[in-house]
């Protein structure tokens, strides 16, 4: 009988302990998740924890500009979680290309002039693509490292955040998961 995923339904082998699509932990009836050691609070690594609300308020007021800051402060945290994976500095890279053509980059100096609002579509296009690329990399690092430090099922199914979720919302939702990995004690709250 053919496996699926049951986060995305992608088709399965058999044999991956994560999905080749979106990354997420694949319990096989055969092989239950499997109980972790537990780390001392002390030995966890730090992640910062910051309100749902704030970060929805900060971006309000900041035009979006908030999730520069947001990247940029946690790329050293994230790129040390699990060895072999690190912070998508590309996609942090298109991310700020899109807001410097934004904000730094004239139409009104140049012939494209008259397609102003063409031009800031593409700006937000470049933006919108770099934060996809980064939060889709961030969750899969953020699960990876949940999977092999989670002691409870349970706990672990519901730490992962959606991918629609994800795609529309972006850090925001990446920090809710964060949040809750601080909750079940997975980070420790950096102070």
């Amino acid at each position: 009988m053919p496996l699926n995923c049951k986060t995305c339904g992608a088709p399965l082998k058999g044999d991956e302990e994560h999905c080749p699509y979106c990354g997420s932990f694949i319990e096989y009836e055969d092989r239950p998740l499997q109980k972790r050691k537990k780390i001392s609070r002390k030995d966890l690594p730090q992640m910062k924890y910051t309100s749902e609300l704030f970060i929805i308020l900060i971006s309000i007021f900041t035009f979006g500009i908030y999730g520069l800051y947001w990247y940029f402060s946690r790329r050293k945290n994230i790129s040390g979680l699990v060895d072999g994976m690190k912070f998508p500095d590309v996609g942090l890279a298109v991310y700020v290309i899109g807001w410097v053509l934004l904000f730094f980059v004239s139409p009104e100096d140049s012939e494209i002039s008259e397609n102003a609002a063409d031009f800031s579509g593409v700006a937000y296009l470049v933006i919108w693509a770099g934060a996809v690329w980064m939060c889709f990399s961030i969750k899969k690092i953020l699960n990876e490292y949940a999977a092999k430090n989670c002691n409870d099922e349970a706990v672990f199914k519901v730490i992962s955040s959606s991918d629609v979720a994800l795609f529309f919302l972006g850090y925001i939702c990446l920090q809710f998961q964060i949040n809750k990995m601080i909750k079940a004690e997975i980070f420790a709250p950096a102070l």
